[in-house]
């Protein structure tokens, strides 16, 4: 066993979970709440986090920590109104930007089942390797952020309610503002933006005529997650 060393600064380490986004309720306020790390297993890259891991970070209070999607520093998404460790895990709840498009879009997409993990990004302060059980114990961690993400790491961290009463006409309508052709719209708000790339792929092969409508917007759709 020994203890791993403080990385140096912009050294950030991410782990997602991967108790699935248990979507119960969507509201107006966009606000949901889920657990971005549990206790005690293992995940996929060999880690456990210990409870305790996150206590002198949780004294900063719950703003301090950003809310990013997919780790990206320039994409902020709402903002962390709890932070709580339990007997589970690190139980957060927030409230989704839904008054912007990045907001909307991670809104929708949520309900949707497409983002469906929490993921926390961190340095390590203290940890411990075990040889006999090929696990580390992460004792400490400087927690920076948590993001809505796609793929989970750990077995067990989900979000378990999102709070919003947006429906699919203003999902459609939020689309079409940013010049989303309608058909398409449609389409990701009837089957997902992942059914609809499909869509889109089919369209190719068989030299559908719609195909430049739809790749026109799957153009625009790209162009409003990045501003």
């Amino acid at each position: 066993m020994h203890k791993i060393e403080i990385k140096e600064a912009g050294q950030i380490d991410t782990k997602a979970n991967s108790i699935l986004i248990d979507i119960k309720a969507i509201g107006e306020d966009g606000e949901f709440s889920g657990y971005a790390s549990t206790f005690g297993n293992k995940d996929r890259g060999g880690d456990r986090v210990l409870a305790g891991a996150f206590r002198k970070t949780l004294e900063r209070g719950a703003p301090a920590i950003k809310m990013l999607r997919d780790h990206d520093h320039q994409k902020i998404i709402g903002e962390w109104i709890e932070a709580r460790e339990d007997s589970k895990g690190l139980f957060v709840r927030g409230r989704i930007f839904k008054e912007i498009p990045l907001g909307a879009e991670t809104l929708f997409l949520m309900r949707k089942g497409q983002l469906n993990s929490l993921s926390i990004g961190y340095r390590t302060i203290d940890a411990e390797y075990h040889h006999q059980e090929d696990v580390r114990d992460l004792k400490e961690l400087d927690l920076w952020e948590i993001s809505v993400v796609i793929f989970p790491m750990n077995e067990a961290a989900t979000i378990d309610q999102v709070k919003n009463d947006l429906q699919a006409k203003d999902i459609e309508r939020i689309l079409r503002d940013a010049s989303v052709p309608r058909a398409f719209a449609k389409m990701i708000v009837n089957h997902g933006f992942v059914a609809a790339k499909a869509k889109l792929a089919t369209d190719c092969r068989e030299g559908d005529e719609g195909v430049k409508a739809t790749a026109s917007g799957i153009e625009a759709l790209a162009n409003l997650l990045k501003s």
